[in-house]
């Protein structure tokens, strides 16, 4: 018998009340068979996690998670803030669960930015991996989800020892701002690893780290890396693996299918995500030349 899903509907979980839409993608070769499932969770406004998991007749067992964004409209009810996009990405696997108990290996790439402060007016985005990694040595989506690299991960996980290497600390370093050169090379030549260099930067400015690090960030990484990592940035998160660890536990949730009276309809903005898209890194050297990194970093 083929299965059906609600196409609208409401989730309601221990975090509060979520909006959800399935969406089926017909095989134009097989009428009536359903390749695959686009699940968007957030709100009617927002869709804030989109996962495409293939159907059970399929037989494939390979997802994509499409997009994950958090912003305030995430959500139509919700008495909690903390982690709630990792509660409604993990939802969003609870869904694809049920809608594909085999499915359990879902592919993505990390295109996650977050914005800096880069002078007193303006403000620039960069990759939110890499500034995770420099600070935590691992990626948003490694810590919450057990994140690992299509390929050559095992020579990702033994070059993040270098964080940890005082041999792999050279004896300085360019931080291509001439304030920043005269406020970091104090503190990196203090430093004995990487490592306690990023953390003596995050002690120093707090929340202003990302502005001491943006125009150099990638460079270190590439350092520390000895190479770039990240020219295959095609991640994958397997629900099997973290079933013992419990970094993908599965949400209860009870739905509620959304009536629509009278012709009413959400209204919905139309906005089209990829998750090929890299996100934007372009530093401006000559502007940053003109900022003066002291007062903005309250020196």
């Amino acid at each position: 018998m083929k299965r059906t899903f609600v196409k609208e509907a409401i989730l309601k979980t221990s975090m509060g009340s979520f909006y959800v839409t399935i969406t089926p993608h017909t095989n134009r070769n097989k009428l009536g068979q359903n390749d695959s499932y686009t699940i968007s969770l957030g709100s009617p406004r927002q869709k804030c996690v989109q996962i495409n998991v293939p159907s059970e007749e399929s037989g494939e067992t390979e997802g994509t998670l499409i997009w994950v964004e958090a912003k305030e409209d995430c959500f139509l009810s919700s008495p909690k803030k903390d982690k709630l996009t990792q509660h409604l990405v993990n939802l969003g696997f609870s869904v694809a669960k049920d809608i594909n108990p085999l499915c359990h290996r879902y592919l993505f790439d990390d295109c996650s930015r977050i914005e800096c402060e880069i002078s007193e007016t303006k403000k620039q985005q960069m990759p939110m991996g890499s500034f995770h990694i420099a600070f935590y040595e691992e990626t948003w989506y490694e810590k919450y989800f057990g994140a690992k690299l299509v390929r050559d991960h095992e020579v990702y996980l033994e070059r993040k020892r270098n964080f940890f290497d005082s041999a792999k600390k050279p004896k300085s370093f360019q931080f291509v701002q001439r304030d920043l050169q005269e406020i970091l090379t104090p503190m990196f030549e203090e430093a004995h690893t990487w490592h306690d260099f990023f953390q003596a930067i995050s002690r120093r400015f707090g929340k202003k780290k990302c502005t001491a690090v943006y125009p150099w960030i990638l460079s270190a990484l590439i350092h520390i890396f000895e190479g770039n990592m990240f020219d295959s940035p095609k991640w994958y998160i397997d629900l099997l693996d973290n079933k013992l660890a419990e970094k993908t536990p599965f949400i209860p949730f009870i739905s509620y299918n959304v009536k629509q009276k009278g012709g009413k309809r959400f209204t919905r903005k139309r906005v089209f995500y990829t998750n090929s898209i890299k996100p934007h890194y372009y530093v401006d050297y000559p502007y940053l030349q003109s900022v003066n990194y002291k007062t903005l970093l309250g020196i």
